[in-house]
């Protein structure tokens, strides 16, 4: 008979119960960033499809690397057995960060919110890049970021994201560049090739934010829209896009809650704000904004904000302020940070916020706001 036919399922269920009760102290946001750093120095494969890992298996199998060692040394009788490595194993690296995994997250915050990515999680050959998508109504652009080789042209690397990442994990529909071609074609301009010109002023809109959103942080000013192909055609209300400026009014970042409860930041509507300062933004983000929703709590006091010359600015909330004790602490962190970034900002010093670190930041000094929103997988 097969030593597996004499595997002894209320024995190994008895000894499951008689295992000690683990605890684990540490805090969320630690866990949170541990397990990004393991991801960060695991070797990456080439591989078309995305990744997503299930933390169930991960924990099966941690069970299991207890059990095997305490039934072994009670059955003394039985020689040891090696458990084979499938190629659905091998197939579970973390090469995408889960559902399950984005609510370590929200430490304190019990809420799923995708936090952003730093330049300091990377690698010698890694880079980030921030790409467009849309919310199930479409009604929404939401940047998503991802880390990527540096070992093709960046443009490219947008391109097969936006064939390759299935944005349904997250909550989001495909992004309005799917299909949409980009080369570089001088040092400030890259021609964007659109495979049809949108259907409806709403589509339209959504496709020419999708490209300045898409473009902009890489450096360049100017996209030429072609349609398959083929310059000079009109793209309904804003005619042909020969040199379309992909500048656009600073506004605050708010979230977005998709329909499986995950939030993500997302930059408000600027068009009835008009160009808004810094602070401005700061106390517009405070509101709800056309179905987004507000990224600094309305209790929270900020008092003053400097802006200095050597371009950090200094954000000082009154006595009493403990961020930890706000609904959303990272995210507002970060919606600040961002809005800081897109007003040109390059550091951020958080004066009386009532904590020295929170994630990836420590508030003994000013933090860079070069951050990517959204970070959620990996390729």
């Amino acid at each position: 008979m097969d030593k597996k036919d004499n595997f002894d399922f209320e024995e190994f269920e008895k000894k499951l119960r008689q295992l000690p009760k683990v605890e684990d102290n540490r805090s969320k946001e630690v866990i949170y960033q541990n397990i990004r750093k393991q991801m960060n120095t695991e070797p990456m494969k080439k591989r078309k499809q995305w990744l997503v890992p299930t933390v169930a298996s991960t924990f099966a199998a941690f069970l299991l690397i207890l059990l095997i060692p305490m039934m072994l040394s009670n059955e003394s009788n039985e020689s040891e057995e090696a458990l084979p490595v499938t190629e659905e194993a091998e197939d579970n690296e973390m090469f995408a960060i889960e559902v399950d995994e984005v609510n370590e997250n929200a430490a304190t915050e019990q809420e799923l919110y995708i936090s952003a990515l730093v330049d300091d999680i990377l690698l010698e050959n890694q880079r980030i890049v921030t790409v467009p998508f849309v919310d199930e109504q479409a009604n929404f652009i939401v940047p998503v970021s991802f880390i990527v080789r540096d070992d093709d042209a960046i443009l490219h690397q947008m391109t097969a994201i936006l064939e390759e990442y299935d944005p349904s994990y997250i909550g989001l529909s495909e992004s309005p560049l799917k299909g949409v071609t980009f080369e570089e074609v001088s040092d400030t301009t890259v021609a964007v090739d659109i495979p049809e010109v949108p259907i409806g002023s709403a589509n339209e809109k959504i496709l020419v934010e999708a490209i300045k959103m898409a473009i902009r942080p890489l450096s360049y000013s100017f996209a030429t829209v072609l349609v398959n192909g083929i310059e000079g055609i009109d793209i309904g209300q804003y005619g042909p896009l020969d040199s379309l400026d992909v500048k656009s009014f600073v506004s605050g970042y708010y979230f977005y809650e998709s329909a499986s409860g995950i939030k993500l930041l997302v930059k408000g509507p600027s068009e009835e704000t008009g160009a808004l300062d810094f602070e401005e933004n700061l106390q517009m983000m405070q509101s709800t904004n056309q179905g987004l929703f507000p990224t600094i709590p309305e209790e929270v006091v900020i008092e003053s904000v400097v802006e200095e010359k050597s371009g950090t600015t200094t954000i000082t909330f009154s006595n009493d302020t403990d961020v930890l004790t706000t609904p959303t602490p990272l995210m507002m962190i970060e919606a600040i940070l961002l809005t800081a970034r897109d007003s040109g900002i390059q550091e951020i010093r958080f004066e009386n916020i009532g904590v020295e670190e929170l994630g990836h930041y420590k508030f003994n000094d000013a933090i860079s706001t070069k951050i990517y929103p959204n970070g959620v997988a990996y390729r």
